[in-house]
């Protein structure tokens, strides 16, 4: 496995070597273009800062990976979009998605009732009672029924929603593989 990791290593350090060399470039039209003042030349000035801050950003990332720093909080993931993040899903076809999270509530009918979207990738379980109180303020009650995929069990969501909620019905699978 460690050569695996020498080999990712140098493919990473060969990037870094050319877009640094790209970056230098970059700085220089920047410079260059620090003498103009017209308008449309300031809004592509600006963008141009922006993409050569996000790649020292990046510069900075992969020079982390290669000191042996897999795991890098918060790091830019995408250029155009930075604030996308990776999202485990629990497939087994993908490990890892990377975009926005979103919680959908319907009814059982599929109408949809709300929706909101989260930038970076809170926990399933944080989600829940936001949910709930959300139907609540809508419709003027709560729910009679509450249903979930497994990401949402926790013992403090169904405690909350059976005993401070009201709602009697609640199913939330537990964590875990499932059983037989």
């Amino acid at each position: 496995m460690s050569q695996s990791w020498d080999e990712i290593n140098q493919m990473t350090q060969e990037v870094v070597d050319i877009t640094q060399s790209v970056l230098q470039q970059a700085e220089s039209v920047l410079k260059k273009l620090q003498q103009t003042k017209k308008p449309l030349v300031e809004a592509q000035k600006e963008k141009l800062q922006s993409l050569v801050n996000k790649t020292k950003q990046l510069i900075d990332q992969a020079k982390q990976v290669i000191d042996g720093n897999r795991m890098i909080p918060d790091r830019l993931i995408s250029i155009h979009d930075p604030e996308t993040r990776p999202i485990k899903k629990g497939k087994l076809t993908k490990k890892v998605e990377f975009g926005y999270k979103v919680r959908i509530d319907e009814t059982e009918s599929g109408f949809v009732t709300g929706y909101a979207v989260y930038t970076g990738n809170p926990s399933d379980d944080d989600l829940l009672i936001p949910a709930v109180q959300h139907h609540q303020e809508v419709f003027g009650s709560v729910p009679h029924a509450v249903a979930t995929d497994r990401g949402f069990s926790s013992r403090n969501n169904e405690q909350m929603m059976r005993e401070e909620l009201g709602i009697h019905r609640v199913s939330t699978p537990f964590r875990g593989k499932k059983s037989k």
